[in-house]
């Protein structure tokens, strides 16, 4: 027991006597690689049905694209997001699917996207119920093209 008391004690006088050191560097905030590779402009693409589109949006301002774009701005602290919305109205899986194969500039768009975000199926949902609605069963839905 007294060995610890008294290696406690050296401990407790030299922690005391001796002045901590002193940083070399100069402690300034300094960027992680990542905040140096960190874009200040990005490119946020969305494609879709007429929720992509802003349809029923009552404030007018174009539905979620926007918000979604602000959030992204704010969040990462960017100075600006591009954004394509290629949202169209009343369109199903099948018709987007062909849009992006015979549009180039939705190609583009979604090529050259770091964010995309897609809207799709409701229209789907709603041809079906519509088609078979005293009649409905598992086996009306199609499965999903290729």
């Amino acid at each position: 027991l007294t060995p610890i008391l008294i290696a406690l004690g050296v401990f407790t006088l030299l922690s005391v006597a001796i002045p901590k050191a002193k940083p070399l560097l100069k402690q300034e905030k300094v960027a992680t690689t990542a905040q140096k590779n960190q874009k200040e402009v990005i490119h946020y693409t969305a494609i879709g049905d007429s929720l992509t589109e802003g349809i029923g949006d009552l404030t007018n301002s174009g539905g979620f694209v926007p918000i979604v774009a602000d959030d992204l701005k704010e969040h990462y602290n960017l100075n600006g997001v591009q954004t394509d919305n290629f949202g169209k109205n009343g369109d199903r899986s099948d018709q987007i699917l062909k849009r992006i194969k015979e549009k180039p500039e939705i190609q583009k768009g979604l090529a050259s996207a770091d964010v995309i975000t897609l809207t799709v199926g409701g229209n789907d949902l709603m041809k079906v119920i519509s088609s078979n609605i005293f009649d409905l069963k598992v086996s009306s839905f199609n499965r999903p093209q290729k």
